[in-house]
């Protein structure tokens, strides 16, 4: 009996395969001839800052807008990088840079790693970048702080009109876990920043270098007393914990950053209250409290300037009069240890580099970071979600959304059941644009129309509850409960019956009483007690 060898034809799933692999490797290789060492460095700089303006760029590579908008261009030209613009923030504030799965593959060149773990190690990979679009403006005042911190330290910490010589580290919402009595716990901060400050040598004789370490809080308006509270007692039992025995005394200065002075005693007595826990009273936190100039935080501010206040005693004082030096086994730990081990002059020549990529082959081509957000926002815009999981959709819904819609949404949150006439008032803006947000936001799906016995109201969907909560990078769990028909029946008719029960019912019963019958308000906003949310009252409740 004979048989017939032969070699199967190649299928044409294999064949394109093989192709598109060919494409990127060529496209990673060409990329890789052009770049100059100032296109690594920005590189590397939107992988560990994704969503960047130019402006955050120059002022962490020290140098000008000019040049790093030039390198920008290059690299956006070469398909490395893209770029979003906001909603919630406007065209106002310029474009925000991200790497393409491209320009992660020719930079995991660079680097000798892996393009997956090199993601995953910062938290740039495909769900990292989604989780951080609703939090985009929340972001963009971060990095106004940290900006606004690391421009003028050398100023802030000249000695004698003498400059020193400042460097600087910093990581986004921050978190380390720890073990305290027995327990695992972590604590959280908005960001950590290091200052390396190396002061100028007087005349021979060698000057020794100063860190210091900040923990950076920026207020999110939804944050209730007791959530507060609870990451102020975090940094308590951080600082009390076995690890940290033997460097007790020196522990990070807390500065936190409110948008009005409502906020920040919310703060302060949060403060107060971190300190008492099953019968053991904590020494105080040494932090200081300040309200952003700007209410949405989006212009640059020298925050050494600001009217600082202690956060246990409320009096007047400077940043740089309570920040002490530490020594580098004090400052916390994560994934800064490498960068402050390593310092600024570690980084790679370009010659280097060059005999390293020569030496090695390309990394095999994986879809680590699909991109092209803006595009895809625009298709959720249009209700076109097919295929999309509810992660996704939350995400680009949050890159699409304005900061006017944003505001609406969270003022619902804060008073559910509104009428648009009392949204409009609460606005101040005219009855006509309510209605347009409401038409944007219910094809959005993220509000939802009641009728009841007393009219129209509206009240978040849970969509829109799960986008606000993102938005303020928040669990829902911390702003929503689930309950059955029956219990969000008498939630309604509460609500419907005096805007709930206690203080704020009797008060708001209280005010409608008391109003002349033809009166109409424009808005009323009362201080209950510690903790409660301000409450909106009108005579329609």
């Amino acid at each position: 009996m004979s048989t017939m060898t032969g070699i199967l034809p190649e299928t044409s799933a294999k064949r394109q395969g093989r192709t598109r692999a060919r494409r990127w490797m060529q496209a990673i290789a060409e990329s890789r001839e052009r770049l100059t060492q100032e296109d690594v460095q920005l590189l590397r700089a939107l992988l560990r800052y994704p969503f960047s303006r130019a402006e955050d760029v120059a002022i962490a590579r020290d140098s000008s807008v000019a040049t790093v908008y030039r390198h920008l261009a290059l690299l956006h030209s070469l398909g490395l990088v893209e770029r979003v613009i906001p909603g919630v923030l406007g065209r106002a504030t310029g474009s925000l840079y991200h790497l393409s799965n491209l320009g992660l593959h020719v930079l995991a060149v660079y680097e000798q790693a892996d393009p997956e773990m090199l993601a995953r190690s910062w938290q740039t990979h495909e769900r990292g970048l989604l989780r951080l679009l609703p939090r985009l403006a929340h972001l963009v005042t971060l990095q106004n702080c940290i900006n606004g911190l690391v421009a003028h330290a050398p100023e802030a910490l000249a000695r004698q009109g003498r400059k020193p010589v400042c460097r600087w580290h910093w990581l986004r919402d921050y978190r380390y876990r720890f073990s305290f009595r027995d327990q695992d716990m972590s604590c959280a901060a908005d960001a950590l920043l290091v200052l390396r400050v190396r002061p100028l040598p007087e005349g021979s004789l060698p000057q020794e270098t100063l860190w210091y370490g900040m923990l950076l809080f920026l207020d999110s308006t939804i944050n209730e007393r007791s959530l507060i509270t609870q990451r102020l007692r975090r940094l308590l039992y951080y600082r009390e914990c076995p690890e940290r025995r033997r460097i007790y005394h020196h522990f990070p200065l807390v500065l936190i950053l409110v948008t009005n002075p409502h906020r920040r005693e919310h703060w302060q007595r949060a403060a107060a209250d971190a300190l008492k826990m099953q019968g053991s009273l904590f020494a105080p936190l040494e932090g200081v409290i300040a309200r952003l100039p700007d209410e949405h935080g989006t212009a640059l501010t020298n925050l050494w300037r600001l009217p600082w206040s202690t956060l246990s005693g409320n009096a007047p004082c400077h940043v740089q009069e309570l920040l002490a030096p530490m020594p580098l086994e004090a400052i916390p730990s994560g994934p800064l240890d490498e960068d402050i081990a390593s310092g600024e002059g570690a980084d790679a020549t370009r010659e280097t580099l060059r005999v390293h990529i020569e030496a090695s082959r390309v990394p095999r081509f994986t879809q680590v970071i699909r991109g092209d957000f803006a595009a895809r926002a625009e298709l959720v815009a249009r209700d076109r979600t097919s295929g999309l999981d509810a992660c996704e959709t939350m995400a680009l819904l949050g890159l699409s959304l304005s900061r006017r819609l944003l505001k609406l949404l969270t003022c619902c949150l804060d008073h559910p059941l509104l009428t648009m006439g009392e949204m409009a008032a609460l606005f101040t803006v005219e009855y006509g644009s309510i209605e347009r947000y409401l038409r944007e936001l219910r094809h959005m799906g993220c509000m939802v129309r009641e009728e009841t016995p007393v009219g129209e109201r509206w009240r978040l969907s849970e969509r829109g509850l799960r986008l606000v909560a993102a938005a303020h990078h928040m669990s829902i769990s911390r702003i929503a409960t689930t309950s059955t028909p029956a219990q969000q029946r008498e939630s309604t008719r509460r609500e419907h019956n005096g805007y709930g029960s206690g203080w704020n019912g009797i008060v708001a019963r209280w005010c409608c009483a008391t109003w002349p019958p033809n009166f109409t308000p424009m808005r009323a906003t009362w201080r209950i007690a510690p903790g409660s949310r301000n409450m909106p009252c009108s005579r329609s409740c």
